[in-house]
């Protein structure tokens, strides 16, 4: 839920983002703010413009990741700024960073004329810039304002509630948000073996709360006797809503209206399924989109099979 940009300037080298090393859960973690939101900062570009930088971060436990939404010369929008881990108010993390490779050369280096029309060609193209990794960290100064790959982020709006407590956040736009309106799609579900861990997308679309905190959760059954029973999450899990079931959820801002609900995913590791092994479980789950902890709609339930390992 999971490349785009933090970025500073070292020698010819923007920062851009961040892939964390994997952190020992602590007990830190219960103080450690929800980061998921958007955030605001400002850049240099290897051309030397500055560029302000919006980002959405989605937090989860002691992962982290963030997605460009400003679009500029320099990197476009929807790249992953940074991902990795946090414990506490530290992370370390590793940076990504885009720099200028250098003008292209020809491969006839005796060719005076051909280096001459190629300097030309290289100052009439736009130039692109080339990516790489480098180790970084990130600094929680508070629920409202982060240091991450040396470059101070301020949070856009209301940070959503802390961990263990994953009811939806306020909205800063009450008056708009009210008049949101949601049309949402079956959701689909991925199987990742690999990882342990579903990935959840819903299509849909959010209209009429164009600048609205938003949270969009997915909540889980399953059949037991031939009715519906919801799963209850595991104790001390982060997984969880207000009540204890079984809940995850993505933190958004509704930057455009409509708002398309497809580019966001939640994850939920198998090991957050609270059921028994030793048979296959019909499961199911659907979507809500949340504005001003009201629900706005839900879509309707996927149905899969799991069993326990």
């Amino acid at each position: 839920m999971k490349t785009n940009p933090t970025l500073l300037t070292i020698r010819f080298i923007v920062l851009i983002g961040m892939t964390a090393l994997v952190l020992t859960r602590s007990n830190a973690l219960a103080q450690s703010p929800n980061l998921s939101g958007q955030w605001t900062s400002e850049y240099r570009c290897p051309s030397g413009d500055t560029y302000s930088l919006t980002v959405q971060i989605n937090h989860r436990g002691q992962q982290i990741s963030a997605v460009k939404n400003s679009e500029d010369p320099c990197f476009g929008a929807g790249q992953t700024a940074f991902s990795g881990n946090v414990a506490g108010n530290s992370g370390q993390l590793t940076c990504t960073y885009a720099y200028d490779p250098g003008p292209t050369t020809s491969n006839n280096s005796n060719n005076v004329w051909l280096g001459i029309l190629q300097t030309l060609a290289d100052s009439l193209t736009p130039r692109t810039y080339a990516i790489g990794t480098t180790p970084g960290s990130l600094s929680v100064i508070d629920a409202n304002n982060i240091v991450a790959c040396t470059l101070p982020f301020v949070r856009d709006g209301l940070p959503p509630p802390a961990y263990g407590n994953s009811t939806p956040a306020q909205s800063t736009v009450a008056a708009q948000s009210s008049a949101g309106r949601v049309t949402l799609q079956q959701p689909t579900l991925t199987y990742d073996d690999a990882n342990q861990k579903y990935t959840l997308r819903v299509n849909g679309q959010l209209r009429g709360a164009r600048g609205s905190e938003a949270v969009l959760g997915y909540f889980f059954q399953y059949e037991n006797n031939q009715t519906w029973t919801t799963l209850r999450a595991k104790k001390g899990s982060e997984y969880n809503s207000v009540d204890g079931d079984l809940a995850s959820y993505n933190y958004f801002t509704a930057n455009f209206d409509p708002y398309e609900l497809g580019v966001l995913t939640v994850e939920l590791p198998y090991a957050e399924i609270n059921l028994r092994s030793g048979r296959t479980y019909k499961l199911r789950g659907w979507a809500e989109v949340f504005i001003n902890n009201k629900s706005l709609e839900s879509s309707t339930p996927v149905e899969f099979n799991f069993a326990p390992g």
